[in-house]
């Protein structure tokens, strides 16, 4: 049993470095696209150079900082035998919420513009723009513009915003909901707390009220105690002036 053991481990290990070494001409493929990625990204250069700077930008925008970075994770990735596709799934639609957003509140007029015209508005901005949104900003934030106009856009983009923002942080409506009624209690407990501070006499502090165990206790301390009786003086009849001074029995 124990040899049996031993040899599927060992075959196990053996199928897994056949796997790593057919995938890792990819990954490395894969790893050099991200770090040329990277370089187009942060370096302008001239010539060929500034021209796919010019491309990469005018295609994804403020997103291009992000494109290489994400790539050569990818390439990590896919050498450690992981799917790709759920991951290629949600960078793309990060890229295109991001860019659709920079389009929506750019400053991109849509009025008389068909769809063509804003697919290559957008790709202006790309290249021209500090923060720019590319082509890849009309498949979202393009479409909305021509759609919607610009107030509704904005508004549906901050929803969209909000949503994402409480999926990224792995946070339900409910619990929003709790921390808000939480916030807006402790808001309204101090503004009592000030309300009655500010209807109390300036000069005396308002009284706080009066509980049974505190009644019980002022009326122990206020209940009257007897008198203790002077001594009784005896003064002589005669009125001789040592007895006028008062004797005491």
């Amino acid at each position: 049993m124990a040899t049996k053991k031993r040899k599927t481990t060992t075959r196990r290990s053996t199928s897994r470095k056949k796997r790593a070494e057919q995938r890792l001409p990819a990954g490395l493929g894969t790893l050099f696209a991200g770090l040329l990625l990277v370089g187009l990204a942060f370096v302008e250069g001239d010539s060929v150079w500034k021209t796919l700077h010019q491309v990469l930008f005018g295609l994804f925008g403020c997103g291009s900082f992000v494109l290489g970075a994400a790539v050569c994770c990818l390439a990590v990735l896919y050498t450690r035998g992981e799917d790709l596709l759920p991951h290629i799934c949600k960078l793309a639609l990060g890229l295109v919420f991001a860019s659709g957003t920079v389009i929506v509140f750019s400053d991109i007029q849509p009025q008389g513009l068909s769809a063509f015209q804003m697919v290559a508005a957008c790709y202006q901005n790309g290249y021209q723009a500090w923060l720019s949104g590319g082509a890849l900003g009309a498949v979202l934030g393009g479409n909305l513009l021509l759609l919607c106009g610009r107030p509704a856009a904005n508004f549906i983009m901050l929803v969209l915003a909000l949503c994402v923002s409480l999926y990224i942080f792995d946070l339900t409506p409910a619990e929003v909901w709790q921390w808000l009624c939480d916030v807006s209690g402790g808001v309204h407990a101090k503004g009592v707390a000030v309300y009655e501070q500010g209807a109390a006499p300036s000069g005396r502090p308002r009284r706080k009220p009066q509980t049974s165990t505190t009644r019980r206790r002022t009326w122990k301390n206020t209940r009257t105690k007897p008198k203790r009786k002077s001594p009784s003086v005896w003064v002589c009849r005669t009125g001789c002036p040592v007895c006028c001074t008062g004797a005491i029995r």
